[in-house]
C-alpha cells in the first residue's frame, strides 16, 4: 500500500524515470501468467516495482493503473 501511495504522487513519465513503473505494452509472451479473458487484448501492460523481485502487474487505461496480478517472484 505504501508503494501505491508513493507512485500516485508522480506522473507516468516521472514514475518510469524513477524505475518504479515499467510499461511493457503487449502482454509479455514469456510470462508465467495468463492474459485474463475479461481484459481487452489491446491494453498497455505494465508493472510497479515494490522491492526486490516483488511486482504489481496490471494495465494502464486513461492514465489509471488497474491491478491484475500480485507477483512476488517477478514472473510476469
Amino acid at each position: 500500500m505504501t508503494r501505491l501511495r508513493q507512485i500516485s504522487l508522480f506522473s507516468i513519465t516521472k514514475a518510469q524515470q524513477m524505475n518504479i513503473l515499467t510499461i511493457y505494452g503487449d502482454f509479455p509472451v514469456n510470462s508465467e501468467f495468463k492474459h485474463p479473458n475479461h481484459i481487452p487484448p489491446d491494453v498497455k501492460w505494465a508493472v510497479i516495482s515494490i522491492k526486490g523481485k516483488e511486482r504489481i502487474a496490471g494495465y494502464l487505461e486513461d492514465n489509471v493503473f488497474h491491478i491484475v496480478f500480485l507477483d512476488k517472484d517477478h514472473k510476469f
